[in-house]
């Protein structure tokens, strides 16, 4: 593969991880508001996970910025950045976990307003059920361990698992 063709990859991979911190933005604040005013204590962590969500992503987009620089000890880039950046979106994924189960376990007994919290959730669910799909396609057809992270890190495990 070319450097020119590398680089046309990466930048590719970089506008679709930055796609990935506006949308997880959007979601996070979206099921945090509606967590609240629901009294959700599923939604209010699913918007932790968003969140760190949020943050994984701006890892993988770092990682992506990264293993585009040229360096003089290494003219063809940086490319282990981006398995760097895997690493810590994996991390953030099981900090998300604990966080979801200590408040499941732990936070305040109360009765979720279901009429309100439901929609959320299953619009939440299909938007980052889509985004998952097309993120690891792109990872995929990219080489890009970063993009395709999510997926493997079983943040979508309702896809069936792919090797």
């Amino acid at each position: 593969m070319t450097s020119s063709t590398v680089q046309k990859e990466l930048k590719a991979a970089r506008h679709r991880a930055a796609f990935s911190v506006v949308l997880n933005i959007c979601l996070a604040v979206g099921k945090g508001l509606a967590g609240v005013a629901a009294n959700s204590t599923a939604l209010i962590g699913d918007a932790i996970h968003s969140a760190t969500d949020v943050l994984a992503s701006a890892a993988a987009l770092v990682g992506l910025w990264v293993a585009g620089r040229k360096h003089p000890s290494f003219p063809y880039g940086l490319y282990k950045a981006e398995t760097i950046a895997t690493l810590v979106t994996s991390i953030l994924i099981i900090v998300a976990a604990y966080e979801i189960g200590r408040q499941a376990l732990f936070g305040p007994e109360r009765l979720p307003d279901v009429a309100l919290a439901l929609p959320v959730a299953l619009i939440s669910l299909l938007i980052a059920f889509s985004f998952g799909i097309y993120q690891l396609r792109a990872g995929k057809r990219l080489n890009s361990p970063a993009l395709a992270s999510a997926i493997n890190a079983g943040e979508f495990s309702l896809l069936p698992a792919r090797s």
